[in-house]
């Protein structure tokens, strides 16, 4: 709650006006004093002995303001706040993390599938430099669209009259999302250039996550554990303290102010619900392989009930739609869809990074890259046994640690938790060997079918000259038609 400050002034002033009229009238020297004091308090406002910040602002752009806020300014002396999303990959050339996104398999549009994120600039983390992006803290609200766009009524706006400003900024198709990201950051390069993080000295740019980006948050990054990482929300206890959901338990499926409940682990506030949120993915079915569609939205809204809520929350939204069959399309917006934003950088925005990305790219593809997605499409099939199982030993781990936090790792339950493993191992080896028995025996064939294409390559100048022969033959007997005629006489 902000505070706003009493009106004590008019009370002061009359005080102090009667304590001056008594003095004045005891001794005439006091009067100019007496004259002066009560010309500064005649300019007395009624906020000025506490002068707090107003209250929309704060209201509308950060409510819960928290160490380690990263601010931007804006127009009309808003600004706009984010939170590091730190990767815990160290600071290398490659800062790229692999996590599972997607939920328990049982949704054909979030099937648990590996992907591989990076950051865009580095930072000093728990005493060692890591990569990191920047989350929006908030959902976008009115205010802040407005001092891009220009406020309520005039060319440009779409929010209505009547706002407080606090709202998320709803009912916008992504054309004018990426509108306002252009204008802003346009802003940003005239007005506060300086105040941007930069990679490699080129300053970043506002823009949407990509969905990856944007699920990674929603689970807590690398601020929660393994195992809470993959849980279906980010946080333990009531869900209605964190999201706004549909019904009268949470939303009463209206819109709600930004920022008003409980964050996440990495303390971004209505990640889960009240408005959806726009990325700036295509929708793919499998993420990233299939056919091409609309834009993915991300977190569900007001209108989703508390049982469909969760990290993994994915929906499809075109770009343009008809209300009416028959009628011409026209942008998609939806009353319950808003957007987040996401500060970023180029990968490559020098010629010095470009150096330095291909000196360390042998090392990052044999070593930690060699396991990501992009390498692993093209491994042998033994690399991409070794992966699985090393992604299913660490969920094990997890439901050993799970069991022993429960009281519940009896000796039986470990003994067949260690059975699993030893299991897994054999899994393993039998693959391993199977994979090396099937390249023995496909070498074997080729090796066979090789000597085989090689004698009938030796033959093949024994068949020439016996073919020049007759030739040979053929044109001798054209030149001398008698002799022709004596060789078929003995045929």
């Amino acid at each position: 709650m902000l505070y706003n400050a009493p009106d004590h002034a008019p009370r002061a002033q009359s005080a102090i006006g009667r304590v001056i009229s008594s003095l004045s009238a005891r001794c005439g020297r006091l009067l100019p004093v007496s004259l002066l004091i009560i010309a500064c308090f005649s300019q007395m406002t009624p906020l000025s002995l506490a002068a707090p910040p107003q209250p929309q602002t704060n209201a509308c752009c950060n409510p819960m303001p928290v160490e380690g806020d990263f601010t931007l300014p804006m127009p009309g002396g808003l600004v706009m706040v984010f939170r590091p999303v730190f990767l815990g990959t160290g600071g290398g050339p490659y800062g790229v993390k692999r996590v599972t996104v997607g939920g328990d398999g049982e949704n054909f549009k979030e099937h648990p599938t590996a992907v591989a994120i990076g950051g865009a600039f580095t930072a000093t983390r728990q005493g060692y430099t890591d990569w990191l992006y920047y989350m929006g803290k908030y959902e976008v609200s009115e205010a802040q669209y407005n001092a891009v766009m220009g406020a309520p009524g005039r060319s440009g706006s779409r929010r209505a009259e009547g706002s407080d400003g606090a709202m998320p900024a709803v009912n916008l198709s992504h054309q004018e999302v990426e509108a306002f990201i252009d204008r802003y950051n346009m802003w940003l390069y005239a007005n506060a250039l300086d105040k941007i993080p930069q990679h490699d000295g080129i300053p970043g740019f506002i823009r949407l996550p990509v969905e990856s980006e944007w699920e990674f948050a929603a689970r807590g990054g690398c601020e929660v554990s393994n195992d809470q990482f993959d849980r279906r929300l980010p946080y333990k206890g009531n869900p209605a303290e964190y999201e706004w959901f549909a019904g009268p338990t949470s939303s009463h499926n209206k819109l709600q102010p930004i920022g008003r409940l409980k964050p996440n682990p990495l303390l971004l506030h209505d990640m889960l619900g009240n408005a959806a949120e726009m990325t700036s993915s295509l929708y793919q079915l499998e993420y990233y392989q299939g056919s091409v569609g609309g834009f993915v939205a991300r977190g569900g809204s007001y209108m989703t009930s508390e049982s469909e809520m969760r990290s993994s929350l994915r929906s499809e939204q075109p770009f343009y739609s008809a209300k009416n069959p028959g009628e011409a399309p026209a942008p998609y917006r939806r009353s319950d869809m808003g957007f987040r934003l996401v500060l970023g950088s180029v990968v490559i925005p020098t010629p010095h990074a470009s150096n330095v990305l291909s000196k360390a790219w042998g090392d990052y593809r044999k070593g930690p890259g060699a396991h990501n997605p992009a390498a692993l499409s093209m491994s042998p099939d033994e690399a991409r046994v070794d992966a699985q199982k090393e992604d299913v030993v660490v969920h094990v781990e997890r439901l050993k640690k799970a069991l022993q936090t429960q009281g519940q790792l009896t000796g039986e339950a470990a003994d067949e938790l260690k059975l699993v493993e030893a299991t897994l191992s054999d899994i393993v080896a039998v693959r391993r060997q199977a994979a090396r028995d099937s390249a023995y025996a496909w070498t074997k064939i080729a090796a066979e079918r090789g000597f085989f294409i090689v004698s009938i390559l030796q033959k093949i100048p024994d068949r020439q000259r016996l073919i020049q022969m007759a030739e040979e033959r053929i044109a001798a007997a054209d030149a001398d038609p008698a002799g022709r005629e004596r060789e078929e006489k003995l045929f």
